[in-house]
């Protein structure tokens, strides 16, 4: 798995969890808001393999006035680390 498609499971995965709350990307487009990705922290225990099943999950854990505070993980079926 190329390291832009882990950054792109990452934000497919906090966009699919937002979809599942109060603000969603309709929410974000009525009022001319946005989400910002200001910065990544990646640590590869390594990268999934070609067809293996991976798990994406993401979860928020501080926030801080205006700012969110994000863990993602990619776990084998297993619950391997791979990346988190």
């Amino acid at each position: 798995m190329s390291i832009p498609a882990i950054l792109d499971s990452f934000q497919d995965a906090a966009t699919y969890e937002s979809q599942q709350g109060k603000i969603t990307m309709d929410y974000l487009r009525e009022r001319d808001l946005v989400w910002l990705l200001s910065a990544w922290q990646i640590e590869f225990i390594r990268r999934p393999n070609i067809n293996e099943a991976i798990r994406v999950t993401t979860f928020p854990y501080e926030f801080r006035n205006f700012l969110g505070y994000r863990n993602f993980l990619i776990t084998t079926l297993n619950d391997e680390v791979l990346v988190k």
